[in-house]
């Protein structure tokens, strides 16, 4: 059995690798996301996020393959987190991921980035970046935690859902575009929320290409 020590050693390295590949933190949906990836209970992998319990070997393994992680630095902390040596999959892109404040100057934040990326295996732009979601307003479709790809290289049309600029505000909004007579408009699906007219001082950052709770 480890002991206490070993046991809160290993919660810290398996959730640096929860940071790497930018899983909620904890209080955020962490354990959930846990127990949902390595199809556990929400009080078992509780207790490997928090360090009151190693997880069996079989779950070590499983836990190093999904996070693409050394296994021998997940139970030991010896060695390089990530394994250098593997080639990258064929057709998997490593993506920043940015915050909603960061991608209204995406250009800028993607440029020599060193924070955290994430693999994706879906074909996209060279200067696509990934967002989690947050907040209801698009929850219908895009529960909060939801993976987005965006490429800013691709022109939006009528129906895309696009991530937006709106003038002075201090953060970069999640909506649907829909073209209309009297102009752009960006919609929401949660109907607390505002159809908001697009301006002349309000920007098209990008379009999504891809979303899924599987990251």
């Amino acid at each position: 059995m480890k002991n206490d020590l070993y046991t809160q050693q290993f919660a810290e390295r398996l959730n640096i690798a929860l940071d790497h590949h930018a899983i909620p933190p904890r209080n955020k949906g962490r354990i959930q996301h846990v127990a949902e990836m390595f199809a556990i209970s929400h009080a078992g992998a509780g207790k490997w996020v928090n360090g009151l319990v190693v997880p069996a070997k079989k779950h070590r393994e499983s836990i190093a393959q999904r996070l693409k992680i050394n296994k021998k630095w997940l139970e030991t902390g010896h060695g390089d987190m990530l394994d250098h040596t593997k080639p990258q999959p064929e057709g998997v892109m490593e993506l920043p991921i940015l915050t909603f404040n960061e991608a209204i100057k995406h250009k800028i934040h993607t440029e020599s980035f060193k924070g955290s990326t994430i693999q994706v295996n879906i074909d996209t732009g060279k200067n696509s970046f990934a967002i989690y979601s947050k907040g209801t307003a698009m929850s219908g479709r895009f529960p909060e935690g939801t993976l987005l790809v965006f490429d800013p290289d691709k022109k939006a049309k009528d129906g895309d859902y696009v991530l937006a600029h709106i003038n002075k505000l201090p953060d970069a909004i999640f909506r649907q575009l829909v073209n209309a007579e009297s102009g752009k408009h960006l919609y929401a699906q949660d109907p607390r929320y505002q159809t908001h007219k697009m301006t002349s001082g309000d920007k098209l950052l990008a379009r999504l290409v891809h979303a899924s709770m599987d990251y």
